[in-house]
Order: C-alpha cells, then sequence, then structure tokens
C-alpha cells in the first residue's frame, strides 16, 4: 500500500473507514485490483455491509456467515500458504 494511503487511514474516523470500505473501495480499485483480488475484496465488503444493516433478516444473517468463509478459504490462494 502507497505509504501516504496508509498515513491518511490513520487520521480517518471508524465511520469514515467503514464509509471507504463499503462504499468507495470497490469502485476505486475496480481498476486496480485483478479479478480474484477484487472479488475477495467484495466478499468482505458484502459480509461487513450485512452485519452492518439496522435491521437483518434471517437470509442476511445466513449470508452474513457465507462471506466470511469465502474470504477465508479464498485467502491462500491470494497471499499464499503461510497468510
Amino acid at each position: 500500500m502507497n505509504p501516504l494511503i496508509s498515513q491518511l487511514l490513520f487520521f480517518f474516523s471508524a465511520n469514515e473507514k467503514r464509509a471507504f470500505l463499503l462504499y468507495y473501495s470497490i469502485p476505486l480499485l475496480s481498476e486496480r485490483l485483478n479479478e480474484t483480488s477484487l472479488l475477495h475484496l467484495a466478499f468482505l465488503v458484502g459480509g461487513v455491509y450485512r452485519l452492518l444493516k439496522d435491521s437483518i433478516s434471517q437470509n442476511d444473517l445466513e449470508e452474513a456467515g457465507v462471506f466470511p468463509k469465502l474470504y477465508c478459504a479464498q485467502a491462500p490462494y491470494i497471499y499464499g500458504e503461510h497468510c
């Protein structure tokens, strides 16, 4: 990650980090990440989004449980076996 971006993220509030993750990360990174990495990010965003909703249906809860599993299952293929 760019050192400047790392320094800027340090000063972001929790709400700004949440907004970046949920609403800006995928559109901003879609042209910079390969398809596999973008899908990996989408799993994280999808799970977090469902858990942060004001009202969670049973279906949302089930989906929120699937997304982190997909995210974790894909990690060794992206970061290597020793991640």
